[in-house]
């Protein structure tokens, strides 16, 4: 029973750090960027990434993303040509 316990306080914060760093990496910027913009994955360069806003750049034009909050695990992504 003592194992057991540890072992399952090692998974939980396991997860919840791997749940913390590992959802948001530029990939899933790049995925979520995609089909807004209108370039594949790969050819987009993730940028001043700050509070759920970042900038997508693909074939030389930029676009602001944003990904907002609707509540009950629901959010809304906004792409926009950058503005210079």
């Amino acid at each position: 029973m003592k194992y057991f316990n540890y072992f399952f306080k090692t998974a939980i914060i396991i997860i919840c750090v791997i749940s913390l760093f590992g959802c948001h990496t530029t990939g899933y910027y790049q995925r979520a960027s995609s089909g807004k913009i209108g370039c594949l994955p790969d050819d987009i360069e993730i940028s001043n990434l700050k509070d759920y806003t970042w900038r997508a750049t693909c074939k030389g034009k930029s676009f602001i993303c944003n990904f907002v909050d609707v509540g009950n695990y629901q959010g809304v992504l906004y792409c926009t040509p950058e503005i210079k």
